[in-house]
């Protein structure tokens, strides 16, 4: 991942973690990423978020980041997307 210059008025949410696949047989491929923002727009995660996952298996460190209006405190919602299945995931935390 690298970082660029954002616009004036901008900042970055980096958020990173685990994904894992819980089915036995099969990859999963989480080929989109998105976070729904306080004021009710969204953000892509940039660069776009492609990940895969074999059966059983698991990817640390999988990073994303995304660029929002500061400032960034508030109610965030992550949603993720598996190409394969067309199925989403979604978490949501608080930016203090």
């Amino acid at each position: 991942m690298s970082y660029g210059p954002l616009e004036a008025g901008e900042m970055s949410i980096v958020l990173g973690g685990v994904a894992t696949n819980s089915e036995s047989s099969g990859s999963a491929f989480i080929d989109k990423a998105y976070l729904n923002l306080p004021d009710g727009t969204t953000s892509a995660a940039n660069p776009a978020m492609y990940v895969s996952v074999t059966g059983k298996g698991a990817v640390r460190n999988a990073s994303m980041c995304f660029s929002v209006p500061a400032p960034a405190s508030g109610a965030y919602k992550l949603t993720m997307h598996e190409l394969r299945s067309k199925k989403s995931g979604a978490i949501t935390f608080q930016v203090p």
